[in-house]
């Protein structure tokens, strides 16, 4: 069974210092390559999952793929409906605005990619679409006057998109679900946003689509989701899916798979306040914003930082509550810093 601890001022200092050691690039899930068919090579080498046998093909996922307490058809739906608003980043510059004890700042000038995972945020704003002239050199439609449309706002980690320069670098690949690449749509990114809530590591990336009727297929998308996630029976997200992490990811930069795994340390007391209790706290301004710290057990790889974390809490079943952060090498166990 999972161990929950209280977060309280001593331990979310504490937290917070010890924090910085896992911001290395030997902790830090991201892929770094050049060229697309580097990342099949690091799948099939991979040695953190060998095989990869715990990473279920989101295409390939059953019941049968979920630990016996969570085998419910509407845990099963809900991960389906909020898995194609999961995506795979790439990365082209590195930011030279990055500081010099950043990992990732040796490869500034460099041709060197970056392969990670974020997704979709709980709003995508179909009423205010707005429109730019497209400036990309590499667009098909290059030399033709033609424009994009803004904005579908992804969240993922700040290690893996630092300013606006890396965000107009980075492609952001949706329905990247099979190896043939079969129905995958490409946007662009556009700027970054950190996070109101003051947590120093998720970012919200802004992308733009060539196709003004992918906004609104996002935000039925997106509404599909909400509404199946809050129709999970709160006996089920209290008694099963609180001992539980589910990752939907990019291994290796790779099409997406859906890995489960224990929780087994959430820095905060669950909420057993009710619903009304529960509403008036979330709605407010008046509430603080601490570090929660997530460790689990879940398997991931190189390529899936910045992808959604699941579990049962209020401020966990959401997909978009929670990015997977980084990798404890000595324990193996998995973590994710947020502030909500």
């Amino acid at each position: 069974m999972a161990q929950y601890k209280k977060i309280d001022g001593q331990c979310s200092n504490h937290l917070a210092k010890s924090k910085s050691q896992y911001f290395k690039e030997e902790h830090l899930e991201i892929e770094l390559f050049q060229r697309d068919s580097d990342l099949r090579h690091r799948q099939l080498t991979c040695i953190k999952n060998p095989g990869h046998e715990k990473l279920v093909p989101i295409n390939e996922l059953t019941l049968d793929n979920f630990p016996l307490p969570l085998r419910h058809q509407c845990v099963m739906d809900y991960v389906t409906a909020f898995s194609p608003l999961v995506v795979r980043i790439k990365v082209k510059h590195t930011s030279s605005g990055r500081a010099k004890d950043d990992p990732f700042h040796k490869i500034v000038g460099r041709c060197v990619y970056r392969g990670a995972t974020g997704c979709v945020d709980q709003v995508v704003d179909v009423k205010n679409i707005h429109e730019f002239p497209c400036k990309d050199d590499a667009c098909i439609l290059s030399g033709t006057d033609h424009y994009v449309y803004g904005f579908i706002d992804v969240w993922t980690n700040r290690h893996v998109v630092f300013d606006t320069k890396e965000a107009q670098s980075a492609e952001v690949e949706f329905f990247f679900d099979t190896p043939d690449r079969q129905g995958v749509v490409t946007l662009k990114g556009h700027d970054v946003r950190k996070d109101a809530t003051g947590n120093d590591d998720m970012v919200l990336l802004r992308c733009l689509s060539h196709d003004t009727d992918f906004i609104p297929k996002i935000h039925r998308l997106v509404e599909e989701a909400k509404v199946l996630g809050a129709a999970i029976p709160r006996s089920i997200k209290d008694s099963s899916m609180t001992d539980y992490a589910m990752v939907v990811s990019h291994p290796h930069g790779t099409s997406k798979t859906f890995s489960v795994g224990e929780l087994m340390e959430y820095h905060k007391i669950p909420d057993k306040a009710g619903f009304l209790s529960r509403f008036l706290r979330e709605h407010s301004w008046k509430h603080s914003h601490r570090l929660r710290v997530s460790i689990y057990t879940t398997p991931t790889c190189p390529g899936c930082s910045g992808a959604p974390v699941v579990t049962g809490y209020d401020d966990g079943w959401s997909w978009w509550k929670m990015c997977h952060s980084t990798a404890d090498l000595v324990s193996g166990m998995q973590l994710a810093f947020t502030y909500r």
